[in-house]
C-alpha cells in the first residue's frame, strides 16, 4: 500500500501554530498596560515604601565602601539583608550605585519586570515540561 500523500499546510495551519505565542504577547501587553503606573511615581504601600527604603540605604553604603548592611531601625529590626529581602533590594540598590543614578527607577522597574513576565515565564514552564501550546497559553 503506497503512503498517503501529506497535504501542504494551510495558512490557517500557519496563524494555529502561531497564535499561543501571539496570545502570550496580547497577555504581555495587556499586564503592561495594567502595571504601567508603576512609573508613575513612588510605589506606595507600606512594604514597598520599606524595601525602597532599604535599596536606597544599601545603595548609599556601596557607594561608601560599606558593606555592613544591618540597619535594626528597619523592618522590625530585622538586618537589611534578612534572607529573603538581599536579592530584591540589592539588584536597584547596586544599578543605581553602578549607574550614579536614584534607586527609584531602577525599583520601579524590579517591581514591574516581575509582574509583566509572569505569564510568559509560566508558559515556558508549561512548555518545558511538555504541555502543547494551547494548554500551556491558556
Amino acid at each position: 500500500m503506497p503512503p498517503s500523500p501529506t497535504l501542504p499546510p494551510t495558512p490557517l495551519d500557519r496563524v494555529m501554530r502561531w497564535a499561543p505565542l501571539i496570545g502570550l504577547a496580547v497577555i504581555t501587553g495587556i499586564t503592561c498596560a495594567m502595571y504601567s503606573r508603576v512609573f508613575a511615581g513612588e510605589i506606595r504601600g507600606d512594604d514597598l515604601s520599606f524595601h525602597l527604603a532599604e535599596a536606597t540605604r544599601m545603595s548609599d553604603c556601596i557607594r561608601a565602601g560599606d558593606w555592613d548592611f544591618w540597619n535594626d531601625s528597619a523592618n522590625a529590626s530585622f538586618a537589611s539583608a534578612y534572607y529573603y529581602q538581599a536579592v530584591p533590594q540589592l539588584v536597584p540598590a547596586l544599578l543605581a550605585a553602578i549607574s550614579g543614578t536614584d534607586v527609584l527607577p531602577w525599583f520601579q522597574l524590579c517591581v514591574f519586570l516581575p509582574l509583566v513576565l509572569a505569564p510568559a515565564a509560566a508558559y515556558k514552564g508549561l512548555r518545558e515540561m511538555g504541555t502543547p501550546p494551547w494548554p500551556a497559553h491558556v
